[in-house]
């Protein structure tokens, strides 16, 4: 820990719950025992909930203050001169996410400001006029801004800190790389009955292999592509039963294309779910078909639970599924390559748990919660304290 107790204010602008907010969440559960701990978040009953258990104060900021920047600046400025916190950590689901907040915290003088990026691979907008050089160049003014108040710009992967450099004006020594981390101890399964009993709530059988994805229910899971692999996986084994755990907009429609693809009996929608551990041991493989990612709790949550992993070769993904080793890796958008390689490790029985064995292997060895804690806690020292007071808790450097 840090030599003094900290004061510092947490700011999440989401305007949904997914694995950015589940990130700070962790973060915020294990910093509010050393320092004193402020977080800012929109005020409505998703967020409530999802945070209600933390041990930190809460500042809630009315919706429609998001609409209207003026008032948002005005929120964040009063808080900022209220608390004066030692640090303002951002949580970013997408780079333009608390640009107010980041603002507000520069004219009010905060010492030390960081963010957690999660996904610079999407690329700010892009006007008419801008397009004609290939760069907005207002939005380029304002991120030479932002990027210019901030401090340190935390990132999950080392493919996502290329995606920063390259599509941000953001300094490569003001990049850190610190992987997500999960709680191994809570996928440590001894009682197989409980796995029996998970199958048959959702009605599979103890001889059907069970695939399992997790995720919001939004465009970027690429879910669609996943049940048409699904559909030609059916064809060869009709047994087989995919379980989606997550909400979201496109629940309706998928359910429907479910419907259209004859396969409404394979497809389980569980919705949002907290007992994840407990899904996941039920369950034989995992499959993520996103278009693009940071670095998902989800994989390393299945790879922790044991399973082995089919995944998409985007972003941080390609970083934590070693193909052939700790999973596999297949072609986004593309439904017959996902179908093929499900196909295979449904019929490989062996394979698919020599390949989970080594998928928990992988993370208990390098992508524990401890390690992520750690680095963070080193982050915050290193922004804090005198500069010089502490050479050894430097930035993580991002290696190609």
């Amino acid at each position: 820990m840090t030599s003094r107790r900290l004061r510092i204010l947490y700011v999440d602008e989401s305007n949904a719950v997914g694995g950015a907010e589940k990130y700070l969440k962790m973060v915020l559960g294990y910093f509010s025992r050393f320092h004193d701990t402020y977080l800012s978040h929109p005020d409505d009953d998703a967020h409530s909930r999802f945070y209600a258990e933390l041990p930190t104060a809460f500042i809630p900021c009315r919706p429609e203050h998001y609409r209207r920047p003026a008032a948002l600046f005005r929120h964040y400025l009063k808080i900022f001169r209220t608390l004066r916190p030692d640090m303002i950590h951002a949580n970013l689901p997408d780079p333009s996410s608390c640009r107010t907040a980041l603002a507000a915290a520069f004219c009010a003088g905060t010492p030390a400001v960081t963010v957690t990026n999660h996904l610079p691979n999407l690329t700010y907008p892009r006007s008419w006029r801008g397009k004609l050089v290939g760069k907005s160049m207002w939005d380029w003014f304002v991120w030479r801004i932002v990027f210019g108040i901030v401090d340190t710009s935390i990132v999950v992967s080392k493919a996502s800190a290329r995606s920063l450099e390259s599509n941000y004006p953001a300094e490569k020594d003001k990049i850190c790389c610190i992987y997500n981390g999960v709680d191994i101890a809570r996928f440590n399964f001894g009682d197989t009955g409980q796995a029996r009993r998970v199958r048959s709530d959702f009605g599979v059988a103890d001889d059907a292999v069970l695939f399992c994805s997790i995720g919001r229910l939004e465009q970027q899971k690429g879910y669609e592509y996943l049940l048409s692999a699904m559909q030609q996986l059916v064809a060869r084994h009709p047994h087989v039963k995919l379980l989606l755990i997550g909400d979201g907009t496109l629940l309706r429609e998928l359910k429907t294309l479910a419907l259209q693809l004859g396969i409404e009996g394979q497809v389980i929608f569980a919705g949002a779910r907290s007992d994840i551990p407990e899904l996941l041991s039920a369950s034989d493989i995992y499959v993520n078909s996103s278009l693009f990612e940071g670095l998902p709790f989800s994989i390393l949550e299945a790879m922790a639970a044991g399973l082995p992993i089919i995944a998409t070769g985007v972003d941080g993904n390609r970083e934590i599924v070693v193909d052939g080793e700790t999973g596999v890796l297949v072609r986004p958008r593309d439904p017959d390559n996902l179908a093929q390689e499900m196909r295979n490790l449904v019929e490989a029985p062996e394979r698919r748990a020599a390949i989970g064995r080594n998928a928990r292997e992988l993370v208990v060895r390098q992508y524990s919660q401890e390690s992520m804690f750690r680095e963070t806690e080193n982050l915050y020292r290193r922004l804090t304290e005198p500069r010089g007071a502490d050479a050894a808790s430097g930035l993580r450097p991002v290696k190609e």
